[in-house]
């Protein structure tokens, strides 16, 4: 082989073998991207939760006080007779 062309070979394959470490990571990257991501979403999706938890537990102490009084005032017994 031309000296010109093993020189050309050789510049071709280490900017290959650079090229290949340049994509894997990048791949890297890109898992731990979205490993982040993952955990973000489960971070929002209990965050969300914890809210939906804190207003349903408002609605149901409002619909404890409402049953209660509901009861003191004679009403529970007339919406069972219905």
């Amino acid at each position: 082989m031309k000296p010109f062309l093993r020189k050309k070979a050789e510049l071709q394959i280490s900017q290959n073998q650079k090229l290949r470490a340049e994509v894997e990571a990048a791949e890297k990257r890109f898992r731990r991207l979205q490993e982040l991501i993952k955990i973000q979403e489960k971070y929002l999706n209990y965050e969300n939760k914890d809210e939906l938890l804190a207003q349903k537990a408002e609605c149901d102490a409002i619909l404890f006080q409402i049953e209660n009084w509901a009861a003191k005032h004679g009403f529970s017994e007339r919406l069972t007779v219905i």
